[in-house]
């Protein structure tokens, strides 16, 4: 879509930092915080989505992290008693348990996160 029209308003100190602070909490400039407003669009949180997007990443990372790790520990298991002195390989495999459920939670606060942000959209 070409831009090219422009309207100009005029606004006092305390409204022009009042909209310039909304739209920098959005991660937005002035200009597309107020078109999206104008134009009743959703107005969306480009720091909300993300940290959201950042979020998934880290859970698939901890999800690949968590299943190369059961891969060692299963191909291990029979050579050695205890992974360490001070660790078993049933302390290291609820290790591995808990990397999974936080890998769980991540994707379950990054939903939320983009969910709450449509919903303050509409």
């Amino acid at each position: 879509m070409n831009k090219t029209k422009q309207i100009n308003i005029r606004l006092s100190q305390s409204e022009y930092e009042h909209i310039m602070q909304k739209a920098k909490g959005h991660g937005l400039t002035i200009s597309r915080y107020l078109r999206d407003l104008a134009m009743n669009y959703p107005v969306i949180c480009i720091v909300d989505q993300k940290a959201a997007i950042d979020m998934l990443k880290i859970a698939g990372d901890l999800g690949r992290l968590g299943g190369l790790f059961k891969h060692w520990l299963v191909g291990n298991e029979e050579s050695k008693p205890n992974f360490s002195a001070k660790r078993t390989y049933k302390d290291i495999d609820e290790i591995v348990d808990e990397i999974l459920d936080l890998q769980i939670l991540l994707k379950e606060q990054a939903k939320k996160l983009m969910n709450d942000n449509k919903e303050d959209s509409i």
